[in-house]
Order: structure tokens, then C-alpha cells, then sequence
């Protein structure tokens, strides 16, 4: 169909448009016979006249509209997010449904943008004519499915378990995701990629082991601290890696204790504190509430002492951080 309408998740739009670019031509083509347009020039009297062009040595011409879905229903509301009652009417794309019939077959136009939130009137206008995708974030069960058709898709096998833990760790972002699968698909070498690979492998596992560490001292048990500890310097982290890490989520943990106690909503605490991933965010909040301020300060000083001790000659790192379990549980 001449016309599609791609709209959702940034990452699964964009492998759409990789595919609708492959129908414009072969690669020497490509570049001259695609175009894009931007919301802020995009209306009806902007795209028709690169429409109307016909393609120079290639079958298609495509013309890709950003973004004008959602400009369109930002225009619509006002500004407590309720629709505006008195707004022209013409949002620039008045008499589109009339064009389209008429705009060249060898056209390919494709609006893309990222999630709709409710009724938009150049959708309305669109949908007879287009060939529209709604492309939401796969979460849950969809989003295990789409680990595993990815997996497959890069030649490589993945079980159940370690797909869960990437789910967990990861998230929905798609992009980072495939990122890490792709990795993990020229890691295993054939084999199955396992909750191994993953902890080895991916970064955010190796945020997970500093939580478990950082979860065994807020608990006092400096034995399974112990053991945390040196999963990560197995892994290759050694006694600084170790010391900032954990200094560096005690340090969010006490900020989001302090916001907590300040009143701030939860869903506002990961901006607060700058930190993008919903896992690391779910987890810090996790361990504000099981620690008073005061004891998360005490920590966090007991964490500078062991690294002043190391740094000055006075400890060994190993026993440095043997003995600051100790004291933390003892306390």
C-alpha cells in the first residue's frame, strides 16, 4: 500500500522503515530517491510537491513524515491535557484524504512517530487510505516472545531462564536488548546462551550483583556479603570497582531515603536522582525503606574509612573488606 501509518515503540518503527527502505531500490539509489520531513514543515502543501516527483532510477520514492502525529495531538489538547474546544479546525492537512487518491503510485509515504495517546485527527484522516501499525512495547509474556524470536533470528538458541533474568534486568527497552542479545549470540558460539552468559555478559547483571551486595550489608550478613564480593572479583571487578559501586548505590539508597521522608512521590524519585532504568530505580527504593537515614549514613562512612585504610597501606583489600562486613553486621 502507498501509504503507511508506523507508530509506537522507537525501535520496532524503526526496523519497519529499514524494511520499507529496501523497497525503494537497490543501495545506489536509495539515498536520492528518500526523503524526510520533519513536524514542524510537515503539512499538505509541504509534502505534495516531493510526492508528486517521480523516482529518479528506482521503482519508489519514498517520503517519510516525522513526527506530525503526535504534533497534531499535542495542537489538540490544551494545556491541562484536556482536548481544546476552540481550535481551527484546519491543522494544516485539510483535504489530504482528496490528495492521497491522487498522489503517484510510485510513491511510498510513510508517517512515523512514537505512541499515541488517544484520538488524533490526522490519523482519523489517514486511516482510509493508509495501512496503519500500532507498535507497542511488548511487556510480560509479549516481551519474552520477542526476546526469543530475536534470539532465533541472530542464529542462536536461549533458555527460558535466561530469558527472564534478561527481562528483569533489561526491561522493555528493545534497542538495549538487542544490543545485548547480539552480543550474547556471538558469546555462546553455538551454544545456548544461559543465565550465566547474561550475568557474565550483560551490564546490568553486574548492577544486580552489587545490589545483592549492598542487600547483604543492609542486612548484616557479612557471609553472604562475602560471597557477593567475590563473585564480583571473579567476574574481573577488583577492590575499587567493588568500593565505588557500592559507595555509589549507598549514595542513591540515602537520597531516596531523604525523598522518601521528604514526601516525594516514588514515580518522581528516579528523575530526582537522574537514574533512567525502572530496574536500578525499583530497587533503590526497595532499600531506602528497609534502613533508617542515620544507619545508611553510618555505612556509607564505614565505606570511606575501608577505602582510606587500603589506600594508605594500613589493610589489605581483601581483609579491608572482610572486616567492614564484619563491623556493618555487627553494628
Amino acid at each position: 500500500m502507498p501509504v503507511q501509518v508506523v507508530y509506537g515503540d522507537e525501535f520496532l518503527v524503526s526496523a519497519v522503515l529499514k524494511g520499507l527502505r529496501e523497497e525503494v531500490g537497490s543501495l545506489d539509489v536509495r539515498e536520492a530517491n528518500s526523503h524526510y520531513i520533519a513536524a514542524a514543515q510537515a503539512n499538505l502543501s509541504g509534502i505534495t510537491p516531493v510526492c508528486d516527483a517521480l523516482p529518479f532510477m528506482a521503482e519508489k520514492r519514498l517520503v517519510v513524515v516525522e513526527g506530525a502525529l503526535g504534533a497534531v495531538e499535542q495542537q489538540g489538547h490544551g494545556a491541562r491535557g484536556r482536548r481544546s474546544s476552540n481550535r481551527s479546525t484546519d491543522d494544516g492537512w485539510d483535504g489530504l484524504e482528496a490528495y492521497l487518491e491522487r498522489m503517484p503510485p510510485t510513491t511510498l509515504l510513510v508517517f512515523v512517530d512514537g505512541p499515541l495517546r488517544g484520538r488524533n485527527s490526522l490519523l482519523d484522516r489517514l486511516r482510509p487510505s493508509a495501512q496503519t501499525q500500532d507498535l507497542a512495547t511488548p511487556s510480560g509474556e509479549a516481551l519474552a516472545r520477542w526476546i526469543r524470536s530475536t534470539i532465533a533470528a541472530k542464529g542462536a538458541t536461549v533458555v527460558p531462564g535466561a530469558i527472564s533474568l534478561l527481562a528483569r534486568l533489561v526491561g522493555p527497552n528493545l534497542r538495549v536488548l538487542d544490543n545485548e542479545l547480539e552480543k550474547l549470540a556471538l558469546y555462546a558460539r553455538g551454544d545456548a546462551i544461559s543465565e550465566a552468559h547474561v550475568r557474565e555478559l550483560v551490564p546490568e547483571a553486574r548492577e544486580a550483583s552489587v545490589f545483592s551486595l549492598v542487600d547483604a550489608v543492609l542486612e548484616r550478613r557479612p557471609a553472604v556479603a562475602l560471597r557477593a564480593s567475590s563473585r564480583l572479583r571473579q567476574n574481573g571487578a577488583d577492590f575499587s570497582y567493588i568500593v565505588v559501586m557500592v559507595a555509589r548505590q549507598l549514595r542513591l539508597v540515602v537520597l531516596a531515603r531523604d525523598l522518601l521522608d521528604g514526601g516525594t512521590p516514588t514515580a518522581e524519585i528516579g528523575n530526582r536522582l537522574n537514574i533512567g532504568a525502572d530496574f536500578v530505580v525499583r530497587k533503590t527504593i526497595q532499600q531506602a525503606r528497609s534502613y533508617p537515614l542515620e544507619g545508611l549514613i553510618r555505612l556509607y562512612e564505614a565505606l570511606l574509612d575501608t577505602d582510606l585504610a587500603v589506600k594508605q597501606g594500613r589493610l589489605e583489600e581483601e581483609l579491608a573488606l572482610q572486616l567492614f562486613f564484619t563491623q556493618v553486621a555487627s553494628r
